[in-house]
């Protein structure tokens, strides 16, 4: 009967729900040294993107992974909201998040990570004129207003708002007003700062029942309402005033359910499985799905064994199903999931630090470890995870090694000599049980499979004991190569009879039966890297070699040799410890964490690394201090204690993860949320939606930063990126961040694609997340730039063409021209002969006449016939052999008078001068056309005329020459003197081509008179004289002098007005 009331009782005791005051979870904190603005956090919220929002206080914070980014708000963009104590978040469909703090109320898209400046105009149907004093927003989206006044509206954003309750006089005057509304069904509940609830119907559009099942007397300043819907029919609603309740309150049946007493519930979520997490005042609650209490926590243990104790503001449950708490004023707690993080244990038996450092373990039995230390030898207990002395004798040893033979002996190497421990009979190794091996400091020991033990003395001695033979071989005598060692670290037997031995000079492989001992050959082209070996562990047909710079696999079959560094994943290149869990996965422990190896299918190896950010003490790992137990748990030993590691410590799940966008630097110039540079609108989504980037051709240096969100472990989250068509491999990045940034430079104007994978730890790629970028041509590199490119090649070759045919057809008109000159001056020279004769039978009668012309004057006494003889005389005389100069320069005199006359313009205050050009010009014009009426000589013989023209021209270009040339070379040397001679080049070349084109092909003038044109406007002589000299005929000079006049004449008047006007 006795037996029977205790089993009863132990039952009942076990079907209490568990409480605790501290937690089962670890939590990582995330506060003011992430980047968090401060530590008053006032509610969480997962964005879409899966980025967490944090609103603390006067600061929103977005949190990528690894730090946090100020979202920034001008406040001129947000409604002010008066007097109210709950701050939350609500979701308003299609990216946009409605926030409110104690003070103000927000609208936020999500989806550009902006705060959105419409957030006034969106009341504007509301037709409300009162201050708000609170906002809330139900599941519908529809939006109930508090009023300064206490009136409580409701808003569609549509119509104007609609009246629901209004507070009556007496209510107002003992203060009493709306606290929360909360929607449940077809109802709302409506609660006053008293706890009485009023009952909203959505049909009827009316108050259609109040409940004062919660209510108190008095109104409450500090009254806080929580609530959740938990499923169709009911609501999980905590009220908090003088004292904290939370009730299960049925929709249909309006029935209250007292689920917990005395304590303050602040937020309320729910996870997949239906379980419920509560925060509160100083509390942690889980509720199973049938609302009982599963958990309770006061302190919240954090990594790295201290605990907090805070308000617990604001509860979220991410899209993986992580817990995250909101600290009324220490930050942010995220939950790490069971089993990520490692736990280490401090030997608390000895009071001096040696104690501490683990040297050795081995597995005693299924649930306790045999624990070598430099203050005794322990055992370890993997349940309890404490420590207990082993034997009493064993305080003082110094256990650098502890081995296990194959009858479950234990040989125990101390700086005090070798112990055996078999069973409970504990004996130290000296002549009877090791004949031949002196009593002295053992470093290690290797039990043998054929019963025999290699022992290791003070630093390098080896000794073959053979107890059954009684006596013990040292080594050292007949290999003395042993000795070139400082000293030996370990040995392993990789086949019966066959050892690798390794010190730090050297790795020996031994035959026991040949005794036969030599330097391994495939270690030779590795010890470039290091000759200083640790560890070994032999697996199959492998063996792996721990150096002090890598580890290195040997194959014995393929007799391949590869070395693994952190280059592939290693937490660190010391390996001090190798060991296999019951999976066969391979551990190493470092001088800086722990690693596990993965062999793939393919061959190739996967690491994935544990460091101090899991748990695991930070310090150095003990050489050869590592070993797994049957249940997949790894330990490890170090200067601190032992490390546990269970076997999901790495167990990452076949969760695919997926980059995105987190941060953006164009030009070394960081792009804010509002996605500005440079005054233009780079990101118009921001930052997470951004798909396609459009740069200058001048904003070609960018830096990316991508995160997988990986929350549970940020730092095990490994990534690859190539840029097409300028990576022509993956680039991995493994940042203990988490986030993994790209940075690419100079890159060429085109259309590239950026794509992003991430993993977990070792497990395969994710999706692969893409991004275009395109980077713009400069103008002079566009499309339509290449158009016009083309477009004037086009043109110049038809001109080429056209010129060359133009070219044959002049050749072919020039040898015509040719024939017929030929045929003309044959005729001309006839005509010579001809005028020749005329000429010498006229002037032989004029020289008769003239002979006794002089003979009568010079006998002539009457004067006035003397002077009619002479006339006659002077006459002939010259108009055969003398020009009239007379006339050339009389015109001459006259023009320069007429060209320094001023002539006054009207609107111009300076009078105009035709200047040395225009007025000779215009004198030559009028003596050409009236001097034969008014009977002027102007005849000059073709000779005179030439002349003439030669030395104008000479003394013309004299004067330029002069003119010009004292300053020539340093005008031209300056640096905008080649600017100017381009510019002259333009101004000449381009309308001389362009007229040229156009006379030629659209008025169809042929060439010579196109050529005489362009040089008389650009008063270029010397270029007439060449095309006189290239064509024939007079068509240059004419159109030359027709087209001169008047181009001088403008020039000089065109060029004093500018000067008058701009000056």
């Amino acid at each position: 009967m006795k037996n029977f009331w205790i089993l009863i009782i132990t039952a009942t005791l076990l079907s209490l729900p568990y409480r605790s005051s501290s937690s089962t979870e670890r939590f990582r904190l995330l506060d003011t040294g992430n980047g968090l603005f401060n530590n008053q956090v006032r509610f969480l919220t997962q964005m879409e993107d899966g980025k967490i929002l944090v609103c603390t206080e006067g600061m929103f914070n977005v949190y990528n992974g690894n730090s946090f980014e100020p979202l920034v708000c001008d406040l001129t963009y947000t409604v002010p909201l008066g007097m109210h104590n709950i701050c939350t978040s609500y979701d308003g469909g299609n990216g946009l998040l409605w926030a409110k703090d104690f003070y103000r109320l927000y609208l936020i898209n999500t989806r550009t990570g902006r705060f959105c400046h419409d957030i006034k105009e969106r009341f504007e149907a509301a037709r409300l004129t009162e201050v708000f004093n609170d906002f809330i927003l139900d599941h519908d989206r529809n939006a109930w207003i508090i009023t300064e006044s206490g009136k409580l509206y409701r808003y569609d954003w549509k119509n104007p708002a609609e009246q629901v309750y209004e507070p009556r006089a007496e209510e107002k005057s003992r203060g009493i007003r709306v606290k929360e509304v909360m929607q449940a069904g077809p109802f709302h509940l409506i609660f006053l700062n008293t706890g009485r609830m009023l009952v909203w119907e959505e049909k009827s559009r009316r108050i259609v029942g109040e409940d004062s099942t919660v209510a108190t007397p008095s109104p409450s300043e500090y009254f806080r309402t929580a609530w959740l819907q938990a499923d169709k029919e009911h609501l999980l609603i905590s009220v908090s005033h003088t004292e904290g309740y939370l009730y299960l309150y049925n929709i249909y049946t309006r029935e209250w359910k007292e689920i917990l007493k005395g304590r303050a519930i602040n937020d309320i979520k729910k996870c997949k499985d239906g379980c419920f997490w509560l925060g509160g005042n100083q509390t942690l609650i889980k509720l199973s799905p049938r609302f009982e209490l599963l958990q309770e926590t006061h302190r919240l243990e954090l990594t790295g064994n201290e605990t907090v104790t805070d308000f617990i503001m604001s509860v979220l449950v991410d899209d993986r199903q992580g817990l995250w708490l909101g600290l009324s004023s220490s930050g942010i707690l995220r939950a790490v999931p069971p089993g990520k993080y490692m736990e280490y244990y401090i030997n608390e038996e000895v009071a001096h630090e040696e104690g501490r450092m683990i040297r050795s373990l081995c597995p005693y039995d299924g649930r306790y470890l045999l624990v070598g230390t430099m203050g005794g030898i322990y055992l370890f207990d993997t349940a309890r995870k404490n420590y207990q002395a082993f034997h009493s004798g064993f305080g003082h040893l110094f256990c650098t090694d502890i081995k296990r033979d194959r009858d479950g002996a234990f040989w125990c190497s101390t700086r005090q000599g070798l112990y055996k421990i078999q069973g409970n009979r504990v004996e130290r190794a000296d002549q009877t049980l090791l004949p031949g091996i002196p009593s002295e400091t053992v470093r290690f020991s290797l039990p043998l499979s054929d019963g025999c033990i290699l022992v290791c003395m003070d630093l390098k001695d080896l000794y073959l004991c053979q107890p059954k033979k009684g006596q013990a071989l040292r080594l050292n005598e007949d290999f003395p190569e042993l000795n070139r060692s400082r000293a030996m670290s370990f040995a392993i037997e990789i086949k019966p009879g066959q050892l690798i031995i390794g010190g730090q000079n050297g790795l020996f492989g031994y035959e026991i039966a040949r005794r036969k001992l030599q330097r391994l050959a495939w270690i030779v082209p590795w010890e470039r890297y290091s000759t200083k070996y640790n560890c070994a562990y032999a697996e199959g047909r492998s063996v792996w070699i721990g150096t002090q710079n890598g580890l290195i696999c040997h194959d014995f079959r393929t007799k391949e040799t590869l070395r693994l560094s952190t280059e592939n994943g290693l937490p660190n290149n010391c390996i001090q410890g190798i060991a296999a869990d019951a999976k066969g996965d391979l551990w190493v422990s470092t001088s800086n964490g722990i690693g596990r190896i993965n062999r793939n299918a393919d061959g190739t190896f996967s690491i994935a690394r544990l460091d101090g950010k899991d748990g695991v003490q930070y310090g150095e790992m003990m050489e050869q201090s590592i070993t797994a137990m049957p249940d997949g748990h790894v330990y490890v030993g170090g200067l601190n204690g032992i490390t546990d590691i269970p076997p999901q410590a790495t167990d990452y799940g076949h969760e695919s993860l997926r980059p995105t966008l987190v941060g953006l630097r164009v030009m070394n110039h960081p792009i804010n949320n509002e996605g500005t540079f440079h005054n233009r609108q780079l990101l118009p989504e921001g930052l997470s939606y951004t798909r396609h980037l459009h740069l200058k051709y001048n904003e070609n240096f960018i830096e990316m930063k991508f995160s997988a969100l990986n929350y549970d472990a940020p730092q095990h989250t490994h990534y690859r990126y190539r840029l097409e068509g300028v990576d022509k491999t993956w680039n991995l990045s493994s940042e203990p961040t988490g986030v993994c940034t790209a940075i690419y430079t100079s890159l060429t104007p085109g259309t590239y694609t950026l794509q992003v994978q991430a993993a977990m730890g070792s497990t395969s790629w994710g999706t692969t997340a893409e991004w275009q970028i395109t980077v713009e041509p400069p103008l002079w590199k566009t499309w339509w730039a290449y158009a016009i490119y083309l477009i004037a090649a086009l043109t110049l070759l038809y001109y080429i063409i056209e010129l060359y045919i133009a070219d044959k057809r002049s050749r072919m008109m020039a040898e015509q021209e040719n024939l017929k000159r030929q045929k003309e001056q044959h005729l001309d020279e006839l005509k010579f002969r001809f005028f020749t004769n005329i000429s010498h039978e006229l002037r032989t009668p004029l020289t008769l006449i003239i002979t006794p012309l002089e003979l009568l004057i010079r006998k002539a006494g009457d004067s006035s016939l003397k002077n009619d003889l002479e006339k006659i005389l002077g006459n002939a005389v010259k108009n055969l052999e003398e020009p009239n100069l007379v006339a050339v320069f009389v015109g001459l005199i006259l023009g320069l008078t007429l060209g320094s006359i001023p002539v006054s313009i009207p609107g111009i205050s300076l009078p105009v001068k035709l200047g040395l050009a225009g007025g000779p010009i215009i004198v030559g014009i009028l003596i050409g056309t009236f001097g034969p009426r008014l009977h002027m000589i102007t005849y000059t013989t073709y000779s005179a005329n030439l002349m003439l023209r030669a030395l104008g021209l000479s003394m013309y270009l004299a004067c330029l020459g002069l003119e010009a040339g004292t300053h020539f070379f340093e005008t031209v040397m300056r640096p905008e003197g080649a600017l100017w001679l381009l510019l002259g080049f333009l101004l000449t070349f381009v309308p001389v081509v362009l007229l040229g084109i156009f006379a030629l092909r659209i008025l169809r003038i042929d060439f010579g008179s196109v050529a005489g044109m362009l040089c008389g406007s650009m008063a270029n002589p010397m270029a007439l004289n060449y095309a006189n000299d290239t064509i024939e005929g007079d068509n240059p000079s004419v159109s030359y002098a027709t087209v001169y006049p008047l181009c001088m004449f403008l020039r000089v008047i065109i060029i004093q007005v500018m000067l008058m006007i701009f000056l």
